[in-house]
């Protein structure tokens, strides 16, 4: 997990810069995000 605030199961906030870009590339490469958000 990339995310600066993830939570202790893991999962992402969604919101911080590294959640963002990472949204970004994966839409930008058309593919879909396994992260596992909040």
């Amino acid at each position: 997990v990339s995310c600066y605030q993830a939570d202790d199961d893991g999962r992402a906030c969604g919101r911080c810069d590294s959640c963002r870009l990472r949204a970004e590339g994966f839409a930008g490469a058309g593919v879909a995000d396994p992260t596992r958000y909040r």
